[in-house]
């Protein structure tokens, strides 16, 4: 991995901004870039694909609010594999060779009835215990 890493809170989405994050992403060649506020569900998929990258998105696209607040764009032929985080949290982690880069978004709602404490040590949680790894 070369080593260029982007991250950027796209206020309003990656839909409201796709044409400047396309460029960035050709302008730039990050291998990894980070998009906080994606504000991503399962139908945007496939419409936010940027050629000769791979998306993952946080798994709360599944969760409470059924959106992904968090995305990643991973260039093709890096070799990275997505740890499994609580679908209640806007995280997106991948090991890249012996590295790991997280994106995180804390948007103002707490999942359920956790408590600030709790929730930050879910966060502590799931980044620092051995996670099953699963190839993007």
């Amino acid at each position: 991995m070369g080593g260029k890493i982007i991250f950027w809170n796209c206020a309003l989405g990656i839909k409201s901004k796709l044409d400047f994050v396309k460029d960035l992403a050709t302008t730039q060649r990050p291998d990894l870039m980070f998009i906080s506020e994606a504000e991503v569900n399962d139908c945007d998929l496939s419409l936010i694909n940027i050629k000769g990258y791979e998306i993952s998105v946080s798994e709360s696209i599944n969760g409470e609010f059924g959106v992904a607040r968090m995305a990643c764009y991973i260039k093709m032929g890096i070799k990275a594999k997505k740890i499994r985080v609580d679908n209640r949290l806007d995280v997106v982690a991948v090991d890249v060779g012996n590295n790991r880069f997280i994106g995180i978004y804390k948007g103002f709602k707490r999942p359920g009835s956790l408590s600030r404490r709790e929730f930050f040590n879910l966060l502590l949680k799931h980044l620092t215990k051995p996670q099953v790894l699963t190839k993007i």
